[in-house]
């Protein structure tokens, strides 16, 4: 039809004949929808984009998990395989990556600040190693933790993580302090068994009012304190593997370091003493064997 005879009244004005031979308006028969149409084209990097969004039920917080994998692992390659089509993840998939970086960053430069001073305190570059060692066996029980109660890793237990390394370490300081108040006195060996028996009341102590502290949140079922459960499991399941960690690991893990410094010093008096003239015997003459 003649584009003036499609104007605003067309629905109206028009007249359709039926099978009968009368003839009624279009608007009788055609149900229109008006709606507005783009807008303005979105375009990043000179390519245009499409932004799908979307919630998850927040009565099931391991649903992002699963849909954050199906969408990286089959969806969005699909999509792209067939289509062309370039995707990436934003909202809060982004801010957790941020989120993940950042404390990663963050943690390690604490790391390196408790190395510091840890070195400045009992004046040694080898000895701190043997305390902030038990911070990645700490992960043993965080890892368990998980595997039991069935909830997947989140952002929320790399903040437990943090906060556990903190007490694992201050355990670690106290009973490496009393062994070497001890190693003063007795030999070795000695040491490290006394120290172990004088600090353990201590150390059960600590854990045990920590992780009995955080047991009814373990337990919580409300929907609000599921967002905090991988923290919570983090924290009293790597604590209570901490415990045993502290006790056997580090003595041991000092043992082993004083084994290996003797071994060293050894080494160093074996080489000097290969460059040294032989000591004459009587007479002028040289001692044989």
């Amino acid at each position: 039809m003649p584009d003036e005879e499609t104007d605003a009244s067309f629905l109206y004005t028009t007249r359709i004949r039926t099978e009968t031979g009368t003839y009624v308006s279009l608007s009788e028969i055609v149900k229109a929808d008006s709606s507005y149409g783009f807008a303005s084209i979105r375009r990043s990097d000179g390519l245009r984009t499409l932004t799908v969004s979307g919630d998850v039920s927040e009565d099931d917080p391991e649903a992002a998990t699963r849909v954050t994998a199906f969408l990286e692992n089959e969806l969005l390659p699909q999509l792209s395989a067939e289509f062309d089509v370039e995707s990436e993840l934003a909202g809060l998939a982004e801010q957790e990556k941020s989120f993940l970086s950042d404390a990663m960053i963050g943690f390690a430069l604490c790391l390196a600040g408790i190395y510091l001073v840890l070195c400045w305190i009992f004046e040694s570059w080898t000895r701190p190693l043997m305390i902030m060692i038990i911070i990645p066996f700490g992960s043993i029980g965080m890892l368990w933790g998980h595997y039991i109660h069935g909830v997947p890793l989140s952002m929320f237990s790399v903040v437990g993580f943090i906060g556990m390394s903190g007490i694992i370490i201050n355990d670690s300081i106290v009973l490496v302090t009393t062994i070497d108040e001890y190693a003063r006195k007795q030999p070795f060996r000695q040491a490290l068994i006394s120290g172990v028996c004088d600090r353990l009341r201590a150390v059960v102590l600590t854990t045990a009012t920590t992780v009995f502290g955080l047991a009814p949140l373990l337990f919580e079922t409300s929907r609000q304190a599921q967002f905090l459960k991988p923290t919570v499991i983090t924290l009293s399941y790597g604590l209570g593997v901490g415990l045993f960690l502290v006790i056997l690991l580090v003595p041991a893990l000092l043992a082993v370091q004083r084994d290996f410094g003797q071994s060293v010093s050894s080494g160093r008096r074996l080489l000097k003493a290969k460059g040294r003239p032989a000591l004459p015997g009587k007479g002028g003459e040289t001692p044989t064997a």
